[in-house]
Formats: structure tokens, C-alpha cells, sequence
């Protein structure tokens, strides 16, 4: 495992030395902002957001054209801050109040095999290193979604029928197209060499949760602790979607008041 860290935050720095020694072994690199990180190409870069201003957006452009590869973490001073990591499409986002439990949880995700990162918020999007994840069709991002949905349980025919396809009849004609569903979601994966994150069974479907970097699953482990992190409507491209954001209203009232 290599990570790089790219500036000169002193306390970002020691907090990486302690994780080295008491928790994993890594490779670590560090850069100054004069450059020599351009040549990075391999393993997660570290780019404290507060100490470039805006030209961190630079910094992601140029290490993204070398290797798209990389898994690109932000580190900023406020949690507000991490809505960032969705609008840039990076892997991780750290907050220098909370940096050594983040750090530890950015790299147990990003390093787990065959990890997609799932936006919720604000439109449903799937990405691999970045790139958004073509599932062929729209039905079959949206069984997809549906999926994530459903938090690792299983989406039986039935129940995909009745959000997804709900002007059609349960007959053999809408039966194919959930399978056609299927078969599209199960090409796309295999194609980025993710296949393992979607499972399939007779007449159902579920997603590997622990495969997954999700917004929202992040949201749910801590409601009020993660809220500034939303940005945007849950699942909004969906109407199914509505009980699932009542349920993260209730969560979290004082802050989804306005926006629900």
C-alpha cells in the first residue's frame, strides 16, 4: 500500500508517522507544493484542500491525467468541506477535527477489493477511480439503484416490477426486461472488474454493501454527525425513493427541514 501526501501540514504528517507504526505498514511519500508529485502513480494521494486555495482543483486535473488510477482523498479543516469529494468525484475526504479516525476509515475503504464509490445525494451515480460507471441502459442503473437501496436485501422480481416497471402487468414480457436488467448491471461490472459488488439469485438481485463506498450508508452510521456532508436530494432521478427520504428527514429533522 503507498500513500502519498502531497504539502507541507505538519499535524497531517505526524498523525500518518503514528498510523504507520501502530496500526499497518504502508509506503508513504511526502511532497512539497513545488512540485515532484506530478510523477505519482500508483496507490492515494492526500491533498490538504486549505492549503492550496483553489488551485487544488489543478492538482486532482494533473494527477488524474497521469493515472486515472489513483485514489485521490481531500483533507480540509471543516466538514462542510467534504461535499467536495462528490462535486470532484475523489475517493475519501478527511477532517483535520477528526483526522486520525478518518484517515484510518479512508484507508480500509479504498483499499478493499473491487470498491465502487455510490452517490445518493444529489442524483444517483456510480464510479470506479472516478469515472462514472455506464450501465447500458436506464432501467438497469436503475435496478442498480434500487439495490443500494435496499441495503444488501435482496430485490425480488416482484418488487422491482412494482417501482421500476410499475405501468406494466406481472407477466412474462416484463420479466425479460428485468432480466435483460440484470444480465446489463452484470456486463458493466464484469467490464470494470467489480462483478463481485453485485449477486444475483432466482428472481432477485442484491448489492455487497461492505464493497461499496456509499454516501448514504455513511450517513446512516451517523446521522447528525455526517449531515453537513449531504449535498442534494436523496435518490432524487427516483419517485421510489420518497420513503427512504422520510426516513432520512426523521433522521435528521433540524437539518433536512428545508430541503424535504
Amino acid at each position: 500500500m503507498k500513500l502519498s501526501i502531497i504539502g507541507s501540514n505538519n499535524t497531517l504528517r505526524k498523525t500518518i508517522d503514528r498510523i504507520r507504526k501502530e496500526y499497518c505498514e504502508m509506503e508513504v511519500e511526502y511532497y512539497d507544493r513545488s512540485g515532484g508529485w506530478e510523477n505519482i502513480r500508483s496507490g492515494a494521494v492526500i491533498i490538504p484542500v486549505n492549503d492550496f486555495g483553489v488551485s487544488f482543483i489543478d492538482i486532482i486535473r494533473a494527477l488524474r491525467k497521469n493515472n486515472d488510477k489513483l485514489r485521490l482523498i481531500l483533507s480540509g479543516r471543516e466538514t462542510s468541506q467534504a461535499v467536495l469529494l462528490y462535486k470532484y468525484r475523489c475517493d475519501g475526504f478527511i477532517c483535520e477535527n477528526n483526522l486520525e479516525e478518518d484517515i484510518l476509515y479512508c484507508l480500509k475503504t479504498l483499499f478493499k477489493k473491487e470498491i465502487l464509490n455510490v452517490r445518493t445525494f444529489g442524483g444517483f451515480e456510480v464510479f470506479k477511480c472516478g469515472k462514472a460507471v455506464n450501465f447500458g441502459g436506464r432501467r438497469a442503473k436503475e435496478l442498480f439503484a434500487l439495490c443500494v437501496d435496499s441495503r444488501g436485501q435482496f430485490v425480488t422480481y416482484e418488487k422491482a416490477v412494482s417501482r421500476i416497471w410499475d405501468d406494466r402487468l406481472l407477466d412474462e414480457n416484463v420479466k425479460q426486461l428485468f432480466r435483460r436488467s440484470v444480465k446489463m448491471i452484470t456486463e458493466a461490472l464484469t467490464a470494470i472488474d467489480a462483478q463481485d459488488v453485485f449477486i444475483r439469485a432466482r428472481g432477485a438481485c442484491a448489492v455487497d454493501t461492505t464493497l461499496l463506498a456509499c454516501d448514504f450508508y455513511e450517513y446512516l452510521e451517523d446521522p447528525h454527525g455526517r449531515a453537513e456532508f449531504i449535498c442534494g436530494e436523496y435518490m432524487s432521478d427516483y419517485s421510489w425513493a420518497e420513503n427512504t427520504r422520510a426516513m432520512i428527514a426523521q433522521l435528521c429533522p433540524e437539518y433536512f427541514t428545508e430541503m424535504y
